[in-house]
């Protein structure tokens, strides 16, 4: 398949990308957490150069969806703390 016919076809047409500091934005963080995240492959991206790096929105729901799968695995680990008063030491 050559790239006029990729570019072409409806179902690339929808296709959505975003920069690292859009990313960056959307998840309210610093750009190099992003570049961290990019460059320990944890979030896929798609790299033309150095300093071009893109981020289909698949690969970032995928991300977030693995974050949150760990989020809610270690909540459900995580004991709540204990209310109320603790007792006095009676001696």
């Amino acid at each position: 398949m050559q790239l006029n016919s990729i570019v072409l076809h409806k179902e690339y047409n929808e296709f959505e990308c975003f920069s690292v500091s859009d990313v960056a934005k959307l998840l309210k963080v610093n750009k190099s957490f992003v570049y961290e995240l990019v460059y320990s492959q944890k979030l896929k991206s798609i790299r033309f150069s150095e300093r071009r790096i893109r981020i289909s929105k698949t690969a970032l729901e995928e991300f977030l969806e693995q974050e949150l799968h760990k989020a809610i695995v270690y909540n459900n680990d995580v004991q709540p703390p204990k209310r109320g008063r603790k007792p006095k030491n009676v001696s």
